[in-house]
């Protein structure tokens, strides 16, 4: 009982809120194992219902001070010993930037709330590395977004981050990075609005895909997608039946955004043809 009596008059008079913290730990430590080491005592039972309101306060103002001092361990034993979390947009914006850890632990624990707002800030801060470890995550949503997040203004942005993936890619020639934006970048029939910096860039993808690289895998995934492409010609691309069934999954794309052959007033390949005819 003297411990935890020493620990809580330290608590007070201690300069730094890490110190605090250790104190207000050692002192609820120590108050839950007084009944252990004195089970027979009739003191323990008057100094707990004495010190009981103190005690019970402790794990809340170890989470306060844990955020102050950003103190992650005290933070998860604060909350394993009753302490509430907030997780309001206000605060779900300030553990964002309290590091990986925090992060990692509330994406883990409150996805719901917190993977949209999160993915939101790295989006802002072009946080590359969070992007490639919860993109997946995200895309299962279904890029579902939390309050106050408005879906047009969000999609735009979010879009615009993946084109500037998608430039710097091209520039390095790197396809494995170009497949994985294709396999989690959002359907153009979903977002509503991109830029036209996005849809330039979409258009510049298409181009090296389809008439430099000639990567018809890659050029499937895209048509999949459905955004604007520069005009397609199917005689110059080599390509084959995965990408002829890539076009007829959606004609209409395919002619107007794709082969562009509502616009066009040359004569058409043989495969053009072939393909309007199917």
């Amino acid at each position: 009982m003297a411990m935890v009596n020493s620990s809580l008059k330290k608590a007070r008079k201690a300069r730094s809120g890490q110190g605090r913290i250790q104190f207000l730990r050692n002192a609820y430590d120590y108050a839950g194992e007084l009944e252990t080491r004195w089970p027979d005592s009739e003191k323990v039972p008057i100094f707990l219902e004495k010190y009981g309101d103190k005690l019970e306060s402790i794990p809340e103002q170890v989470y306060a001070l844990s955020m102050q001092t950003r103190d992650f361990d005290s933070f998860i034993w604060a909350i394993n010993r009753s302490a509430k979390v907030d997780t309001q947009h206000s605060e779900l914006l300030r553990f964002w930037g309290m590091g990986k850890q925090w992060r990692d632990y509330f994406i883990s624990e409150y996805p719901e709330k917190a993977l949209s707002i999160f993915m939101d800030r790295a989006v802002d801060n072009y946080s590359v590395r969070f992007f490639n470890q919860y993109i997946g995550a995200f895309k299962a949503s279904g890029y579902r977004l939390e309050f106050p997040l408005e879906k047009t203004e969000f999609n735009a942005r979010f879009c615009h981050f993946f084109a500037d993936g998608i430039e710097i890619a091209i520039r390095k020639g790197d396809t494995e990075r170009i497949g994985f934006l294709l396999d989690h970048m959002p359907t153009y029939g979903s977002v509503i609005y991109i830029d036209q910096y996005t849809t330039k860039t979409m258009q510049a993808l298409g181009d090296y895909l389809c008439h430099e690289l000639k990567d018809e895998a890659l050029a499937c995934k895209l048509v999949g997608l459905g955004y604007d492409m520069n005009r397609v010609d199917l005689s110059k691309t080599g390509f084959g039946a995965d990408f002829t069934e890539a076009l007829e999954a959606n004609p209409k794309h395919a002619v107007i955004h794709v082969l562009k052959l509502n616009e066009w007033h040359g004569s058409l390949s043989a495969e053009e043809t072939d393909f309007l005819l199917t």
